[in-house]
């Protein structure tokens, strides 16, 4: 019975830890310079790197992007920009911030609890 319990825990825990491990995560708003929080969200599909542009007018734009597309002439049809934008991508989580964008989640936090809840349980 108990190998039975570790076996449905593991089957229901392995496609989240799966997921969470391998999504990127980026800020994704549209805000002008110092107004507002930038609210993150988990990449899809073929979104492999974090874009941060910067009009001259204040306007910023952060979103999930394609490193392939991550090159100047992309950047200004995608946003519509003739010149004096600055742009810059990046591949690790949330590396796309700035000084008034909210601080990521505590889920690595959140996940080390359940498992050691979990643990606990399938011990006794």
């Amino acid at each position: 019975m108990l190998a039975v319990k570790r076996m449905q825990a593991v089957l229901l825990l392995l496609p989240l830890c799966w997921s969470l491990g391998f999504a990127l995560q980026c800020y994704n708003c549209r805000l002008t310079v110092n107004r507002g929080v930038c609210p993150w969200t988990n990449c899809k599909g073929n979104q492999d790197t974090c874009l941060n542009v910067t009009h001259p007018s204040g306007q910023l734009f952060r979103q999930c992007w394609k490193r392939e597309e991550c090159e100047q002439e992309f950047i200004r049809k995608a946003f519509r920009m003739d010149s004096g934008m600055e742009f810059n991508c990046c591949s690790r989580n949330l590396c796309n911030s700035g000084s008034w964008s909210r601080a990521p989640p505590l889920l690595g936090l959140g996940l080390g609890a359940l498992l050691a809840a979990l643990a606990s349980w399938l011990s006794s």
